[in-house]
């Protein structure tokens, strides 16, 4: 694979496994909730009250229906949770004293993550 190939996987990876998350999502029957594909869903639920308490068929039907303006912004915005949560994980499963949580509302001004 030619180098600008590379970097370009490297930069975009995470867009391009939610982007796979998503297309299965939508168009895949029979959905595989592999760990990676748990943790964008989980992060997609966290996007929006829209996705928040729908089944997995409800959330592919309405991602079957977006375009690519709101599937780039999606994927943009599932990314960053996603991230909030990982980082959440990490932080408190490395064995020191602190604890994160993310905040109830994804939009709190200020921060994304609670230290203690």
């Amino acid at each position: 694979m030619n180098a600008p190939a590379v970097r370009y996987l490297k930069k975009n990876f995470d867009e391009i496994a939610i982007l796979s998350c998503l297309t299965d999502l939508a168009f895949s029957p029979g959905f595989e909730l592999t760990e990676k594909n748990q943790a964008i869903l989980s992060a997609l639920r966290r996007s929006s009250e829209e996705f928040k308490f729908s089944s997995v068929e409800e959330i592919g039907d309405r991602l079957s229906h977006y375009n690519d303006n709101q599937i780039e912004g999606l994927i943009s915005n599932v990314k960053g949770i996603a991230h909030e949560m990982e980082f959440v994980k990490i932080e408190n499963e490395d064995g020191d004293s602190i604890y994160a949580s993310l905040y109830p509302d994804t939009n709190n001004p200020g921060y994304d993550v609670q230290l203690f």
